[in-house]
Formats: structure tokens, C-alpha cells, sequence
């Protein structure tokens, strides 16, 4: 073949030409098209974004950089980086700007220390800025993102000063993980317990709370907060030392979504106060209560029934010697006077026998409670039983007397103002407490008044469950009867 006949024609020498220029033209296009989209990336970046020369000078400002300073971009290129800082910091800077050019490297600025930054109208706001050293077209240029952090300074500050309230306060604040370990610990809690931060964190709650109310946290506190978002209560716990401690507590999710734990990973704040000194105090009175109505009790019993019962003799008496004179119609009204005496008579000593529940020494806590059952029965004419499907026995004679009072007052409530039918006491065991439930099935409460435990006959039971270092419930509504539960500490195992 010879070289004419190899050689590209003129037609096809004119394509290739046409293609190369096709192919730089959508070369040129396509970094045409990545610079406007580099440039519309760097315009709308939430951050501020400055390029300067090796001597400070601004050589580009992002749209955010002239709005955090407030000049417009053609007075930001008659700018010294210098310019953009307080006056106290401009000469210092000169140097360490300088010292960076010489050996670039990619890093935060200011390490350590708060950086501020100047506005054209001459307020100062706090920044945070990385540096990235760029070389563009052979020139060595200081690419710096700058952010405004006022807001975040404002919440570490908010933070700061909630923190040192909180290490303030007398009374505990801590936190118990959802693996049932303390996470946090105020110095309120230090006073309290005696156990010193780095001692506790870390530990199991049992450090402070005994097992059986770890069990009551379990099964009753924690679903309590899970449900209700808080709850009020009273523990028993213990200190350092050993000794013991009751506190009155709020528990609140730390969590702020509630949907955010699941299983046992809720993580619960608690409140507490000692109350340990008010407990000693509450048992004092309720002894001296105590002992002023045995006292009446038994003056009703000695005293009153005993003038009633001699009053009703000497009314007889008069009857049979009015009859033997044949003035029936007054020997009849007298014997009307003597049926009163006694029916009196026998309601003052039913009465005594509830001011002074003296089976509860004799024979425990539910021979009493059954005997309550019957005089109900017997005075009121309401029907009530008293159920126990287990023995019971509880050895301190003042938590039997607060658990019968509480009985008391919540039949005397059914028979008096709920017109109940029908009244049931009872009385059962569970894990580490006892159970205390009287149900009946009167017109009930309106839910307001049953939630508030408002009346003083339900702030009476209210208080006597805390001296029990229990919880009482109250489950009512209009038409469905009332049940009031107590649920107290029991060593039964």
C-alpha cells in the first residue's frame, strides 16, 4: 500500500478536528458545571468559610462569613484577617499567623483557650475555627471554617449553673441505670448517705437500698414512673455506716422520651429527702394518740358503761315498783328509757373496744381485724368478712396497731358515707410485705378525690401507711365502689 493510500484524507482529518473540539467543549462544560456547584456548596455552607494569603489578606468570604461579620463582599476583600478579631488580640496574632504559614497544618485553632471574634459593628461574639492549608495555581493559601458557638456557650453556661445548684443542694439527687447501678451522685446525697462520689457510682443500688425494698422499686416504684413519667414515695434505706435512713422520694424518668428505654434500660432520677428525724417525731405522737384513746377507751369502758349499765338497774327497779302501784302507762315509757340505756350501753363499749383494740395484744392482728368484722356486722347491720388465706403474724405491736386503724377507718368510711352493701377486709402475704385490701361495694368516690386521697379520713390512712414505710392505693369510681389497699414492709420469709 503505498503512503497516499495510508494517509487520512482530508474529509476524515476535518472530523477528528470537529470531535477533539467537541470533546474540550464538554470537557470545558463539565468543569464549568462542578466550579458553579463547588461555588453554590461553598456559598450555602452553615459554616463561614475565608481564604487568605500568606499576609492575612481576605482573598474569598462565603455568603455565611459576611453575614456573621457584616460587611459585604466587596468590603471583605479589603480585609486583614486581623480585622475580624477584637483589638486585644490583633497584635498577638500576627505572629502565630505567620508561624502557620511557615508550617501549615490541618487542625483546630485556639486549642484550649476561647477564641472571639469582632462584627463591623464592633460586638464581639465566641467562634470556633479550623484551619486547612491549601495551594492553589503555586500559591500557598490558609483556608479557615469559622462557626458562631453563642448558642452552645449560652447552654454550657445554663449547664454550668445548673450543675453547681444541684451540687448545691441538701438534699440527694442520684440517678439509678436501668442495670439497677448508680450513675450520679449530688452532695446532698453525700450528707445524706455518708458515701463520697467516686465511692458510690458505680455500685449496685443495694449499697443503699436494702433488698426488700429493692424489690418494692422493682415491682412497684419503677413501673409506677414508666407509667406516670414520676412517682412519691418513702424508702427505707441505709447509710455508710450502717444505720439506718427513711427518705421521702421523687422518682422521674431521665429519660426524655419515655419510648427511648426499653425493658429495664429506664434510667430514673430521684429526689430525696431525710426524713428520718419527722419519722421519729410522727411515731412519737402516734403512740401518744395512741395511748389517749386506750385511755378513753377504757373510761368509756370503766367509767361510762359502768353508769349506764347502774342507770338501767335503777330504771328497772322504778318499772317494777310503777307496775306494782298499776301505773303502766309511765311503768312503760321507763321500760322504753331501760331498752335505751342498754342499747347505749352496748354501743359506748363497742365504741371503747375501738379506741382500745385490746385482742391486738392479746391475740394479734387478725383476731382483731376479725373482730372489727363482727362489731361491724353487729352495730351497723352491714354484712363484713374478713379474709386470711395465710397466717399472718406481725411482732411489732405499733405497725398492727396503724395496719387495724387503717382497717378501721376505711370500714367506718364504707358503712358511713358510701351507703356500701357489702364490706370485705383482707389480709394476704407477698414477697417481702403484706397486704392490707378493704373493698365494698358503696356508690364510691368521684376519681379527683380518690386520686388526691383529699378528706381527712384518707390523709389519716395516707400518713399511717408511711409510718409503715408503705404505700396506700385507692381504686374508686362513681357506682363502683371503693378498694383501699396498704401495701407495707413484712419480714415473712
Amino acid at each position: 500500500m503505498s503512503a497516499a493510500e495510508s494517509a487520512p484524507s482530508q474529509e476524515e482529518h476535518q472530523r477528528l478536528l470537529q470531535r477533539i473540539e467537541e470533546l474540550e467543549a464538554r470537557l470545558a462544560e463539565e468543569q464549568n458545571a462542578g466550579a458553579r456547584r463547588f461555588q453554590f456548596a461553598v456559598e450555602a455552607a452553615p459554616n463561614g468559610i475565608l481564604m487568605t494569603d500568606a499576609r492575612g489578606r481576605i482573598v474569598f468570604a462565603n455568603r455565611r462569613a459576611r453575614e456573621l461579620f457584616g460587611y459585604e463582599e466587596i468590603e471583605m476583600k479589603n480585609l486583614t484577617v486581623e480585622q475580624l478579631m477584637p483589638e486585644r488580640f490583633r497584635r498577638g496574632h500576627v505572629g502565630l499567623r505567620s508561624r502557620y504559614h511557615d508550617g501549615p497544618a490541618q487542625r483546630p485553632m485556639g486549642i484550649g483557650r476561647d477564641l472571639f471574634a469582632q462584627r463591623k459593628d464592633g460586638s464581639e461574639f465566641p467562634v470556633e475555627i479550623g484551619l486547612t492549608p491549601v495551594e492553589i495555581d503555586g500559591e500557598r493559601l490558609t483556608l479557615g471554617m469559622i462557626a458562631d458557638i453563642t448558642e452552645r456557650k449560652r447552654a454550657e453556661e445554663a449547664l454550668r449553673e445548673k450543675a453547681h445548684i444541684l451540687a448545691s443542694l441538701h438534699e440527694a439527687v442520684f440517678t439509678v441505670g436501668g442495670n439497677q447501678r448508680i450513675e450520679t451522685w449530688n452532695r446532698g446525697a453525700e450528707y445524706i448517705f455518708g458515701w463520697k462520689e467516686k465511692e458510690v457510682v458505680g455500685q449496685p443500688v443495694t449499697a443503699i437500698c436494702p433488698e426488700d425494698e429493692l424489690r418494692r422499686y422493682s415491682d412497684r416504684i419503677l413501673p409506677a414512673v414508666i407509667l406516670n413519667g414520676h412517682y412519691d414515695s418513702t424508702l427505707h434505706c441505709r447509710r455508710q455506716d450502717g444505720s439506718e435512713v427513711f427518705v421521702a422520694i421523687r422518682a422521674s424518668l431521665a429519660d426524655s422520651d419515655r419510648e427511648s428505654s426499653q425493658g429495664n434500660g429506664h434510667r430514673v432520677i430521684f429526689c430525696a429527702n431525710d426524713i428520718s428525724r419527722q419519722k421519729e417525731l410522727e411515731d412519737e405522737i402516734v403512740q401518744i394518740s395512741e395511748k389517749e384513746q386506750r385511755r378513753i377507751g377504757q373510761d368509756l369502758h370503766d367509767d361510762l358503761c359502768q353508769q349506764l349499765a347502774s342507770i338501767g338497774c335503777l330504771a328497772k327497779v322504778l318499772q317494777q315498783e310503777l307496775v306494782a302501784k298499776g301505773n303502766g302507762e309511765t311503768a312503760g315509757a321507763l321500760g322504753q328509757l331501760g331498752e335505751m340505756l342498754s342499747s347505749a350501753n352496748v354501743r359506748a363499749r363497742e365504741i371503747s373496744r375501738g379506741l382500745a383494740p385490746a385482742v391486738i395484744q392479746r391475740e394479734g392482728l387478725t383476731s382483731a381485724l376479725e373482730e372489727l368484722a363482727s362489731r361491724t356486722r353487729k352495730v351497723f347491720g352491714v354484712p363484713c368478712r374478713f379474709h386470711c388465706p395465710d397466717p399472718v403474724f406481725v411482732e411489732d405491736e405499733k405497725n398492727a396497731v396503724q395496719l387495724y386503724r387503717i382497717a378501721q377507718e376505711a370500714t367506718a368510711n364504707a358503712v358511713k358515707h358510701s351507703d356500701a352493701t357489702e364490706i370485705e377486709i383482707a389480709l394476704s402475704l407477698l414477697p417481702g410485705h403484706l397486704q392490707l385490701r378493704i373493698r365494698d361495694d358503696g356508690r364510691g368516690l368521684p376519681p379527683e378525690a380518690a386520686s388526691r386521697s383529699s378528706g381527712l379520713g384518707l390523709l389519716t390512712m395516707n400518713y399511717r401507711a408511711g409510718i409503715l414505710g408503705g404505700e396506700l392505693e385507692i381504686q374508686s369510681g362513681p357506682g363502683e365502689g371503693t378498694t383501699i389497699t396498704c401495701t407495707a414492709p413484712h419480714r415473712n420469709e
